[in-house]
């Protein structure tokens, strides 16, 4: 079959094979048409009765119908075409099935769009939310907050539940978090369990039992056993502001030792579940953690009937008040073992392995650093004081932007600031937040004997924790008023600033230098020390201020920052750090450390965001105040800069380069009077500062005061002789002179 259509009126006919070459009309509306030898129709089309072509094909000689003739006989045909040539017009579907398709292509459109664009909206909106929970948690839990941690998991539960999580990273950070909920809570459960059976315990013993308790047997296999129990070292954990309770939980469940708290007693006492505690705990037994922690929270009760001690007995430790053990404790017994145990005549001499075990936890590393975080200084110190207060030498402090000091642990601590110093004694005090470190006791009277045995820790090229032994060859006067212990005990790089020990392991004197050519090694006497803590005054603040605490983890990862920011490896810097803060969402140094990384590669607006962050942690932090002046200054924007160095000079009133930034600001200002007023104080404060004599110059340039200005920047050029700047000035100072009429 043949099929042809008209391309006048579409009229379509249908014709046999044979008729292919031949001519004709259009039986619709006349027009000629020449039939092609080819397409064939399907084996299913029909023909008409006759034989011929449906819709039949006039001769070329014969007319086409009038326009309108025979209507009727038009209607039928188009009906027998249609019937007989179902192909070419389909037939419509039922109603009832488009309203199913309908519902379906619904149905499927609405699922994709929530798999791939609402679902994906929620986590994107919610994705720093979940990751911010997720990580408070974490903290509250490696500090030790474990009620406050698992409420946190709580609400990260809340927060995901019936959600579906397609981020990989997201689903493996709710995975792990659900585990350690299911951990917090089932420690947390055991915890009150414990306190309940107890408190069962004590009220089937009924009321008298406290105040008539009978007399402790002599120790028993559980006694010993649990003795044991409290020698176990702990590894990790550093207590700051964690409630009582919450410690006990943590000593009870390292330790997997029966500890009872008498609560009653306590609270009598003044002392409440929710009592504060900060101390160090990081590679000491649980015994020791027990005593820090008990001294601690008896605070100013220390010494009194309301000081918290414990005893052992039956295998159980009861912490209860001095006054309440005395009463359960018959006269027979032997003393009881508390935080502060009744003295006894110490031996006149440790061994030496007792006194490195004795010392060396109060012995810190010292790291200094300039404003591009490059090491400019290293060497020893030793705590003097609980509070923080650290020993060291001048000379390994000298030109401090900032400074750490590494513990034995491997733990960080932050310098705050600088408390005191005596560069002719080459002694400085430095001073680090927190409290409850391990110190070393200050030996009296003169200087050890020409003779003596005395020992030395420190760390020497870096090699931390170094001990070693020698003899005092002499005392030398240095100088009119100082004199130096000579001892053969080796001092090299890096030891200096550590102490040095008698044989009952208290200190004698600071390392402060040595040769080795000759084994000529020196010590300033510790009397020097003394009188420095005595006349200590306001710390001086440093960049370092407000960084905390870093664990032996952490502290690797900030080194490898610095090292890469000090090689301006900004990407490498900036993923370790951002990593940090992941990790130490409240930590201020972590967010200043990404604000000055941020200010070196020109994102001033995104530096000053960071610096806010880290005010907010905390707000007497100067060093972000006058990073975030800079960053202002740099955007130019000279009042926000202004305000910010004010704050940052109200909170450390010795802020030079406050003033210096604060005094550049001035200048863009046209308020020159007032750049040379800051430029001033900045000098008073640094005279060294060389940048604040070329801003002063400036300013009186601008004032025409040419005399004045020639005077600072012949200062200026003293201080900084090379440079382009140098090079700037000494072109400008010829015609400055002929204005001055020189």
């Amino acid at each position: 079959m043949i099929k042809l259509g008209c391309e006048k009126c579409g009229h379509v006919l249908h014709l046999k094979d044979e008729m292919a070459g031949k001519k004709g009309r259009c039986p619709r509306c006349g027009t000629s048409l020449v039939i092609p030898g080819g397409s064939r129709m399907s084996a299913t089309s029909s023909l008409s009765a006759d034989g011929s072509a449906i819709g039949g094909l006039l001769p070329a000689n014969e007319s086409a119908a009038p326009q309108g003739a025979d209507e009727a006989g038009a209607h039928k045909g188009r009906a027998n075409r249609q019937l007989a040539t179902p192909t070419s017009e389909p037939s419509c579907l039922h109603p009832a099935a488009i309203v199913v398709i309908a519902v379906a292509i619904v149905v499927v459109v609405g699922a994709l769009m929530w798999t791939f664009v609402f679902r994906d909206t929620w986590q994107r909106d919610n994705y720093s939310t979940i990751i911010a929970v997720e990580s408070d948690a974490n903290s509250l839990s490696a500090k030790g907050k474990l009620r406050d941690s698992f409420q946190k998991y709580k609400e990260l539960e809340a927060l995901v539940k019936g959600k579906a999580i397609s981020d990989p990273e997201l689903k493996r950070l709710i995975t792990n978090a659900s585990k350690e909920q299911d951990r917090i809570q089932k420690l947390v459960q055991k915890d009150l369990d414990r306190e309940q059976a107890m408190k069962k315990e004590t009220r089937a013993e009924g009321p008298a039992t406290t105040a008539s308790a009978p007399a402790p047997a002599p120790e028993t296999e559980a006694d010993a056993a649990l003795r044991e129990k409290l020698k176990r070292e702990i590894e990790r954990l550093s207590f700051a502001d964690i409630d009582f309770q919450d410690v006990i939980t943590f000593l009870r469940e390292y330790s997997d030792a029966n500890i009872h708290v008498n609560w009653h007693a306590l609270t009598s006492a003044g002392i409440e579940q929710t009592t504060k505690v900060s101390v160090d705990v990081r590679k000491i037994t649980v015994k020791r953690a027990l005593d820090l922690v008990l001294r601690d929270v008896s605070g100013a009760a220390a010494g009194s009937e309301s000081e918290l001690c414990y005893v052992i007995d039956g295998g159980v430790l009861t912490i209860s008040t001095k006054a309440d053990l005395a009463k359960v404790s018959a006269p027979t017994t032997s003393p009881v073992p508390t935080t502060q145990p009744a003295k006894r005549p110490e031996p006149a001499t440790l061994s030496p392995e007792q006194l490195f075990e004795q010392g060396s936890p109060a012995v810190v590393y010292i790291t200094v650093r300039d404003k591009d975080f490059k090491p400019i200084g290293l060497g020893s110190g030793f705590f003097v004081a609980t509070s923080g207060l650290i020993a060291t030498n001048y000379h390994v402090i000298k030109g401090a932007e900032f400074a750490t000091a590494r513990l034995s642990n491997g733990a960080t601590l932050f310098v705050e600031g600088v408390v005191a110093t005596d560069p002719n004694g080459d002694l400085a005090l430095l001073k680090v937040s927190g409290g409850g470190f391990p110190c070393l006791k200050i030996a009296k009277g003169a200087l050890p004997k020409v003779g003596a045995t005395v020992y030395a820790i420190g760390n020497p090229e870096g090699l931390e924790n170094t001990f070693s032994s020698g003899m005092v060859s002499g005392h030398r006067e240095i100088r009119p008023g100082l004199t130096y212990i000579q001892m053969t005990t080796p001092i090299t790089h890096g030891s200096s600033g550590g102490p040095l020990l008698n044989v009952s392991g208290e200190v004698v004197g600071v390392t402060t230098s040595g040769r080795e050519r000759g084994n000529l090694n020196f010590a300033v006497p510790v009397s020097d020390v003394s009188a420095l803590i005595r006349k200590q005054g306001k710390v001086k603040k440093l960049a370092s201020a407000g960084g905390g605490r870093f664990d032996s983890t952490d502290t690797e990862e900030l080194d490898k920052a610095w090292s890469a920011m000090a090689k301006k490896d900004w990407s490498t810097a900036a993923k370790i750090l951002t990593d940090l803060r992941r990790t130490q969402p409240d930590n201020p140094f972590v967010w200043y450390s990404l604000g000055v990384l941020h200010g070196r590669l020109g994102n001033h607006d995104i530096a000053i965001e960071h610096f806010e962050k880290a005010i907010t942690f905390k707000p007497d932090y100067a060093g972000a105040y006058w990073c975030m002046g800079y960053s202002y200054e740099r955007l130019k924007q000279y009042p926000e800069a202004i305000e910010a160095c004010k704050k940052a000079i109200a909170i450390d009133p010795d802020c030079a380069i406050a003033y210096r930034i604060m005094g550049n600001a001035y200048f863009e200002l046209k308020r020159y009077d007032e750049a040379i007023e800051a430029n001033k104080k900045a000098i008073a404060i640094d005279p060294g500062n060389a940048f604040a004599y070329w801003s002063m110059g400036n300013a009186y340039c601008e004032l025409k005061r040419y005399a004045e200005a020639i005077e600072a920047y012949e200062q200026f050029l003293r201080l900084e002789p090379t440079g382009s700047w140098p090079d700037d000035v000494r072109k400008k100072l010829p015609r400055l002179h002929r204005l001055a009429g020189q």
